[in-house]
């Protein structure tokens, strides 16, 4: 079971997320949420809302698609089935496959990356 608030481990423990942002349901019927502060985003299966799938590895907070990502706000299906995924450091816009491969990477500094959802 996914939980919204933070433990006592500061939301990093098994089952908890951290700055929640974004939560969406794919094609798939899965949910995809960014989990800002653990740096990764996470597919949850509901009804049991367990991890199906985590892109990014807990806690490591580094622009590097496919490996890990610098405090990402959001991922967002794509019409083409990919999933555009935003990143508040740096700035950066990743296009990811469904099995997570990185198609493109942008940098766009200076701005707040925020998804707007198709």
């Amino acid at each position: 079971m996914i939980r919204g608030q933070r433990n006592k481990h500061g939301g990093a423990g098994s089952g908890y997320l951290d700055n929640r942002d974004d939560a969406l349901l794919t094609r798939r019927g899965k949910i995809m949420v960014a989990d800002i502060k653990n740096c990764r985003l996470l597919e949850i299966a509901p009804p049991a809302h367990r991890i199906g799938r985590q892109f990014g590895e807990t806690g490591v907070c580094v622009h590097q698609p496919g490996v890990s990502y610098g405090s990402p706000n959001g991922a967002c299906p794509m019409h083409d089935r990919n999933t555009l995924v935003t990143e508040i450091s740096g700035g950066w816009l990743d296009v990811l496959t469904l099995d997570g491969q990185v198609l493109s990477s942008v940098n766009v500094p200076g701005f707040h990356v925020s998804i707007g959802h198709q």
